[in-house]
């Protein structure tokens, strides 16, 4: 089963779905297994199936959120701010009052 500890970037989280979801994944096989299924052995296994999508979907949403939560304090912790700094950087000269001074100077 899967760990939401084990899964702590994008790349993993990609990898646990495909693993969940893809050709080899538990959905996957349980489909499988309903094509040869009996009428009363489908309704069976398709609720399993719902309810197990359901909870992968659950878990892959939480997923989703912590590995956004990991990203965002990373990206605070690794940017620093100097708020000493200016925010602005100071303006340019009108350039009516450039040609004044050009003028004065010549």
């Amino acid at each position: 089963m899967l760990n939401l500890e084990q899964i702590n970037n994008l790349e993993d989280l990609k990898k646990a779905k495909a693993d969940a979801f893809g050709n080899e994944g538990e959905i996957f096989k349980l489909q499988k297994k309903l094509k040869s299924a009996s009428i009363e052995e489908k309704k069976a296994l398709g609720q399993e199936i719902n309810k197990l999508k359901k909870s992968y979907e659950e878990f892959f949403a939480q997923a989703e959120q912590r590995v956004k939560d990991i990203l965002i304090n990373n990206k605070i912790n690794s940017e620093f701010i100097d708020v000493s700094e200016p925010s602005r950087k100071p303006g340019s000269l009108n350039p009516i009052t450039i040609i004044e001074e050009r003028l004065k100077d010549w």
